[in-house]
């Protein structure tokens, strides 16, 4: 009886201290594992015809997480509104985007801006103002003009910005879509950075239906979100110095050069 209860009570101490060890594999595990949703967005980030993951957003937060911070990525690609929406409840830790007063609310930036992007304007060909176009400057003289804009679903600088100055816009339900909606002549303009919105035109033929204008809307600043439900929200100063140090060592132009950034 004394070996059988001996042998049991070995048997019960063994039985927790696997299970110890599983919980804290399992917290380990959490702690270095750091979940991003982006939406395919080439060549900022999407998904080759191999089935690899590309694009300056995803090096150089590659770079950032997994090769200075020894810290893997988890990665969803996924619609837009859903990414945010993940974030914002806590169900993905990370997007980099702009700053918006609505992301903001339920997340933190880093410091240091991973990419500034000149907003080009594009309209479609022989657009009877296309002269009056050449010329902008800022948003306030889309508005001034009573020229409208595309955009797509999740957009959320095309809400704050365009809405706010009651510039009228016509949501595509993906980022393919906008395109072929100015094409269709569904509005004036779109608004994107050259090198995102040169590749997908010229992916999707319509070289000949939409041209690139010498108007600018704005300058927009990408940032890396953390959820301020994240556990991650702790590594803030940590992501901010490897960021500062990216860019002092040349490693974020180095890789934006690649995409002739």
């Amino acid at each position: 009886m004394d070996k059988f209860y001996f042998l049991l009570v070995i048997h019960r101490r063994i039985i927790l201290f696997t299970l110890y060890l599983f919980l804290v594999l399992m917290h380990l595990c959490g702690e270095n594992h750091i979940s991003w949703v982006f939406t395919d967005y080439p060549p900022a980030n999407y998904k080759t015809e191999n089935g690899e993951i590309a694009g300056f957003f995803y090096e150089i937060v590659t770079e950032a997480f997994e090769d200075r911070l020894e810290i893997a990525l988890d990665i969803s690609i996924l619609p837009w509104k859903r990414c945010q929406m993940m974030v914002e409840q806590g169900q993905a830790d990370i997007l980099v985007t702009t700053a918006t007063d609505d992301r903001l609310e339920y997340a933190i930036r880093t410091n240091e801006a991973v990419l500034i992007k000149r907003l080009n304007i594009y309209t479609y060909s022989d657009h009877k103002d296309i002269e009056t176009i050449n010329t902008l400057k800022k948003t306030e003289e889309i508005e001034e003009n009573n020229l409208s804009v595309i955009s797509y679903l999740g957009n959320g600088w095309a809400k704050n910005v365009l809405e706010s100055k009651n510039i009228p816009v016509d949501y595509a339900k993906n980022n393919e879509g906008m395109y072929q909606m100015l094409a269709n002549r569904r509005a004036d303009i779109l608004i994107e950075e050259s090198k995102i919105a040169d590749s997908i035109i010229k992916d999707l033929g319509l070289e000949s239906k939409i041209i690139k204008t010498g108007g600018i809307a704005e300058e927009s600043r990408f940032y890396i979100l953390i959820s301020k439900s994240s556990p991650h929200i702790t590594i803030l100063d940590q992501v901010n110095n490897i960021l500062t140090e990216m860019h002092n060592d040349g490693t974020i132009a180095t890789i934006l050069s690649k995409y002739e950034m």
